[in-house]
């Protein structure tokens, strides 16, 4: 009688644990001549469902990225292609801000290449600090900060000091 109510006890623990959705647990129990010995592993399954949640929450982000960047680099190069030889700036949704020059003469595609080195050492920059928070905050003040140090926004290493003196001082929102 005894055995039967310990493990009625353990379903009911188990089945609680289950039925809010954060923890499930699984028991196993062996009955032997001296007695019966329970394990029981437990998982939480809000933490499990969180990650997979920033997963897809950065795989969302990342694609948001892609199609951002081909916007603006459509958005230079057909503004080039009719403005040869004027200064342009295309801000973008998270606050980041892209400056330049048309070339004269039909050279649309320099300053598309020049938005494509911008572009490619911001992801460079993404891939080797994966803790940096893409926010516009965030952005704003790496921007402003290359700004004010004269940092080419071309080179992953202006990012990289940028993000270093900011993360240090504590004016970029971290997780």
């Amino acid at each position: 009688m005894k055995r039967e109510i310990t493990q009625v006890a353990i379903f009911a623990v188990a089945l609680l644990g289950s039925m809010h959705g954060q923890t499930t647990t699984d028991t196993t129990c062996l009955d032997t001549l001296t007695g019966m010995s329970c394990t029981s592993t437990t998982r939480d399954r809000a933490a499990e469902q969180q990650r997979q949640y920033e997963q897809g929450r950065q795989m969302g982000q990342d694609l948001g990225n892609i199609i951002a960047n081909s916007r603006a680099r459509h958005w230079v190069k057909k503004f080039c292609a009719a403005h040869p030889g004027q200064s342009w700036w295309y801000q973008m949704s998270t606050g980041e801000r892209f400056t330049g020059d048309c070339p004269v003469g039909g050279g649309a595609s320099q300053a598309a290449e020049a938005e494509d080195k911008v572009g490619q050492a911001r992801r460079t920059f993404l891939v080797k600090h994966p803790d940096f928070i893409q926010t516009t905050r965030n952005a704003t003040a790496m921007y402003a900060y290359l700004d004010e140090h004269k940092l080419d926004p071309a080179k992953t290493k202006s990012y990289d000091k940028a993000y270093r003196d900011l993360k240090k001082k504590g004016q970029l929102d971290s997780r």
